[in-house]
């Protein structure tokens, strides 16, 4: 499969068309044309798609008579604009058009259709190393550059000593790129382009890389370049770094702006979004084929769910498919409820949330103890728990039949992305435990999913911190005061 880009050496003028819905906040309050550096309206990518590559021969040939390709629309009906020294962060899942609309805005690609505006020297950082010479040195390269960008040879000479020193690289500096480790060449490639004082600055995932003194340094960096101005169009999954460095952001969900605007709502949006797919029509079954198919219903919390919560639940297939155990169980749902009605896979800290996983039984099969579990973004266990553990009695099922398990969790968590894991298991006895289940060994492996669903956790909305750390333990505080004056 090959894929070719449909551009247009010209740009054509926008459409005579009825304006889309707005995004989802308010748009940012009008400026005038002098402080806009940065517009783009109704910007849209068209890919060509050849299943083989002799396809794009067979058009030609034809004169276009004859289609072998597939069209594919990278970025649709894009319009913005981000004003002198402001910061927006474009955000979005992989393959939602970010890095698309940034190599449009730098030059490295043209627009099928729409029109954009960038106004002031423009520097883009979209893959760190490109355009680097291998046999010359960290210096020369500098020099190699600012010729590239027409700034000539007294501008690097000017700014040679600020690049070589934010660097760091030492000796180093004067020998060849080839011989630089992958952090040593983010260190001078940023470094030039964060030195080169740019009025536009486009930048994709480079504050990701490197060690974290470099990237403080380099976050400190960006800082100061928007303090003096500067106009800054920021790409990353990091989003800490998002709220922390932005102004605003711009949600991109299959090519199209889901939202402009309020850093929160957009992030809340984005965990949404990237935290589960949205459920088919074949998921989204009526209240009363829901209910016939859940005989059997069980909780962590040792009491039967009520019909009518299980039927109102919108299940999400979850994330992973291929299962670990021995296939007598499989998880065919996962769904949340938040306290405020909501089914996204996103919460505060410190609030509660209910997990919900539906499991299917493919043979009879029992007892069943069913459990969660919760790794961090590194995949390091933080919590895992089980009905054994509840002191919920295991379930015996009936090859067809289905049970839905809710978990009720606090999301003591540190702000973060989080995976979720649903499991089935077999409890073996244990006549000297509380509950005559052993709490730490298990027979057979149902079926285990590590990685069942996405939960994202958010820093509290009245910006109070509890706890510090990855878990908050139940504590109690006191106190004593003596000496002169102290109160008995």
């Amino acid at each position: 499969m090959t894929l070719q880009s449909d551009s247009l050496q010209t740009i054509d003028p926008p459409r005579q068309k009825p304006q889309p819905a707005k995004p989802t906040d308010e748009p940012a309050p009008a400026a005038a044309a002098t402080d806009v550096l940065v517009e783009a309206v109704d910007l849209g990518k068209r890919f060509k798609i050849y299943p083989r590559p002799s396809g794009r021969l067979v058009e030609w040939l034809s004169a276009g008579r004859v289609k072998r390709h597939q069209e594919f629309w990278a970025l649709r009906d894009v319009s913005f604009n981000v004003r002198r020294g402001e910061c927006l962060g474009v955000i979005g899942p992989n393959g939602s058009g970010k890095s698309t609309l940034l190599k449009l805005l730098s030059g490295a690609m043209y627009p099928t259709r729409g029109t954009f505006r960038v106004t002031g020297r423009v520097l883009s950082l979209l893959e760190l190393g490109t355009g680097l010479s291998a046999e010359m040195t960290g210096r020369q390269n500098v020099v190699q550059s600012t010729r590239l960008l027409a700034l000539g040879p007294e501008y690097a000479e000017e700014k040679m000593p600020q690049i070589e020193s934010f660097a760091e690289l030492g000796d180093f500096f004067d020998r060849p790129v080839r011989l630089y480790s992958s952090g040593m060449l983010v260190r001078l490639v940023f470094s030039m382009f964060a030195c080169f004082d740019p009025d536009v600055f486009i930048v994709d995932e480079a504050l990701s890389v490197g060690d974290i003194h470099f990237q403080q340094k380099s976050v400190a960096r960006v800082r100061q370049m928007l303090d003096h101005g500067v106009t800054m169009l920021f790409v990353s999954h990091d989003l800490a770094v998002i709220e922390s460095l932005c102004d605003r952001v711009m949600l991109l969900h299959g090519g199209r702006i889901q939202h402009l605007g309020d850093k929160a709502a957009g992030i809340r949006m984005y965990y949404a979004i990237s935290g589960a797919s949205q459920p088919s029509a074949t998921t989204r079954l009526s209240r009363e084929a829901r209910g016939d198919r859940l005989p059997a219903l069980a909780s962590s919390e040792s009491t039967t769910l009520p019909p009518d919560e299980v039927a109102s639940l919108h299940w999400q297939p979850p994330l992973e498919r291929d299962a670990l155990g021995d296939g007598r169980i499989r998880v065919t749902g996962v769904c949340y409820r938040r306290p405020d009605g909501g089914d996204e896979p996103v919460v505060e800290q410190n609030q509660s949330v209910d997990l919900y996983g539906r499991f299917e039984a493919a043979a009879d099969v029992g007892p069943v103890n069913v459990g969660v579990s919760i790794l961090d973004r590194l995949g390091r266990l933080v919590f895992a728990r089980g009905w054994v553990n509840g002191d919920v009695e295991p379930l015996h099922l009936a090859k067809g039949q289905q049970v839905v398990a809710r978990f009720r969790l606090r999301a003591d968590l540190e702000p973060g992305e989080y995976s979720v894991g649903l499991a089935a298991a077999e409890p073996l006895r244990d006549p000297a435990s509380p509950n005559g289940w052993n709490q730490h060994t298990g027979g057979a492996r149902y079926v285990e999913l590590p990685h069942a669903s996405k939960l994202a956790v958010l820093p509290r909305a009245d910006g109070r911190r509890l706890n510090y750390g990855p878990a908050n333990l139940p504590s109690e505080f006191a106190l004593a005061v003596s000496g002169p004056g102290a109160t008995p």
